[in-house]
């Protein structure tokens, strides 16, 4: 499983993780190849990317700062829920991965998806994500919510990004 602290480099934007190799530089995170790939980048004028993550959950990463799954599921499929799926359903794939999930809170052994993090250009989430909101209506960071609903329910295609 991907575990790491999750923020984007400055000058490429895509993810770092504690277990590959990153550099902060002028309170940003880079990759240590995209720093040897541009060397005259000025990374003081670069963004500093928030942390834009959702759905990642302590029985799959048993990171203390995610919330447990069994903690976030709701009765009642949410509002707009279906349109949720399929807007997570649409991600990009941001890093592959074939090693398959397994429902944690599941009484047989049921695969739900890879570690495959998705992404809408803003945003990442597990593979998974779509199947354990359709199973379990769990409950997912409004600001997340209001995202989604703000960009009309639809990932912009990769050549838009």
């Amino acid at each position: 499983m991907l575990v790491g602290a999750g923020t984007k480099c400055a000058i490429c934007g895509k993810l770092v993780f504690d277990h590959t190799r990153g550099v902060f530089l002028s309170a940003r995170l880079v990759h240590v190849a995209c720093l040897e790939r541009y060397p005259l980048v000025d990374v003081s004028s670069l963004p500093v990317w928030p942390v834009t993550r959702v759905g990642y959950f302590r029985e799959f990463t048993k990171r203390p700062a995610n919330p447990w799954l069994s903690d976030c599921i709701m009765a009642n499929e949410a509002e707009d829920e279906v349109r949720l799926i399929a807007y997570l359903e649409q991600g990009i794939t941001l890093v592959p991965s074939s090693r398959r999930v397994v429902d944690p809170l599941g009484k047989e052994y049921e695969v739900i998806g890879t570690e495959s993090v998705m992404t809408d250009g803003v945003w990442d989430w597990p593979n998974y994500l779509p199947k354990l909101l359709a199973k379990y209506h769990v409950r997912l960071s409004l600001l997340f919510l209001e995202h989604v609903k703000n960009s009309n329910w639809s990932i912009p295609l990769a050549s838009d990004a």
